[in-house]
């Protein structure tokens, strides 16, 4: 157990970022296409979103809480974790473990921040910043046309031997995602893209399943993580939609409003 307190920082920083970008083995299988049979991306994610439940479903969702368990398969370290986020971008993550202490992330306003007993607080900006403001808008991939520029048909691929559209979303800034798009099911079963933080360029896998429904819509309640050859996985134990939040919980930490009233000061 000691042992896995003293890891290097520069790990544990990279770690504790992955957990809350919410965000990617592939067998290569290319199927040719007349280019008059080529779906565009556009039409592929109007598909998902009304196999997920359609947009009039989604646009009554306001709010939502989720709770479960976070592991580091590698380590054998597990976790809980309650996520609060609220549309269109606001996000307060809590997670406890005896291993990693309590971590605390979020999204409130233009800040982007973590809390945690290793790293203390931080406040991020420049790429990582703009990428987790993406990550955390409610619902991101029925909302993508607000955060993405353009959607593009890449090919047809097969993902645990499941054929699948790839859709590429490519934003104004940052590092495009990949969609894998179940083609019996129009359900998104995997998605790729790079993280950027401290550590530099990441490249990051997510292995998307288990959606039940809730409130008429489809949600994921499984989702496994890849990242520098460490697995992760998030259960999802149990999905609420809009109830009432205490205001409380969306208010910044001390030591972050500390933190950036003093960064403010040095401007």
């Amino acid at each position: 157990m000691k042992t896995l307190i003293m890891q290097n920082k520069s790990q544990k920083g990279t770690r504790i970022s992955v957990l809350f970008v919410l965000v990617f083995t592939l067998t290569s299988f290319v199927t040719v296409l007349y280019a008059g049979d080529l779906p565009s991306g556009a039409s592929i994610l109007d598909k998902y979103i009304e196999a997920s439940g359609g947009k009039d479903a989604f646009a009554k969702i306001t709010n939502r809480v989720s709770k479960g368990t976070f592991e580091l398969v590698n380590m054998g370290v597990k976790a809980d974790i309650t996520v609060y986020s609220q549309a269109p971008n606001t996000v307060h993550s809590f997670l406890k473990s005896d291993v990693l202490g309590e971590i605390q992330s979020g999204v409130t306003g233009d800040t982007v921040w973590e809390l945690s007993v290793m790293r203390g607080p931080i406040i991020k900006e420049g790429p990582e910043k703009d990428n987790t403001i993406r990550e955390a808008t409610f619902d991101k991939f029925i909302h993508w046309k607000n955060i993405y520029k353009s959607a593009e048909y890449a090919a047809v691929d097969t993902v645990d031997g499941k054929e699948c559209y790839k859709v590429v979303l490519t934003p104004e800034t940052g590092f495009p995602t990949t969609l894998y798009i179940n083609t019996a099911t129009d359900l998104i079963i995997k998605a790729e893209t790079v993280m950027e933080n401290q550590m530099g360029q990441i490249p990051l896998e997510m292995i998307i399943g288990d959606y039940r429904k809730v409130d008429n819509v489809l949600l994921a309640h499984k989702v496994n993580i890849t990242v520098m050859g460490q697995e992760r996985i998030v259960m999802t134990d149990s999905i609420k939609q809009n109830v009432e939040i205490p205001d409380s919980i969306f208010i910044l930490p001390a030591e972050i409003t500390e933190l950036k009233a003093g960064m403010n000061a040095a401007e």
